[in-house]
């Protein structure tokens, strides 16, 4: 279920998502830049992206090929999706959008795809940014 929109300040305490990795709820106001992050982001400051119809694409454990790929979907996909490394994850490849997931254990192309271009801008503040 969606858990709604609140933002919060920095670092304020908040109740357990109820999705890994979070898809609503809580969140920062500030949203994360788009683009391929090196470094891992905090999930409420990520989750502002996901309530302006972004899509997140996490990863976990995989090797600098699969990576190089994650990275050239991001750039493909520039103006919709953020990619950051996520060691939370509970699968390789984890992508999210507003209240969806989709978890990957291999690299699939097509299921990236298909989930970008089926989930983009499904959220309460689509084309926000």
């Amino acid at each position: 279920p969606i858990l709604g929109e609140q933002h919060i300040e920095v670092g304020a305490a908040h109740p357990e998502y109820n999705s890994n990795p979070p898809t609503s709820g809580w969140h920062y106001t500030q949203p994360a830049e788009k683009r391929i992050h090196e470094n891992e982001l905090p999930d409420e400051q990520v989750i502002h992206n996901l309530e302006h119809g972004e899509i997140w694409i996490s990863y976990k454990d995989i090797d600098e090929d699969t990576k190089t790929k994650l990275e050239d979907i991001g750039r493909r996909y520039l103006q919709s999706v953020i990619v950051t490394p996520r060691a939370k994850n509970d699968a390789k490849i984890v992508l999210a959008s507003w209240g969806r997931l989709q978890k990957l254990e291999q690299f699939d192309e097509a299921a990236i795809v298909n989930f970008i271009k089926a989930n983009k801008n499904k959220s309460p503040e689509p084309f926000a940014r």
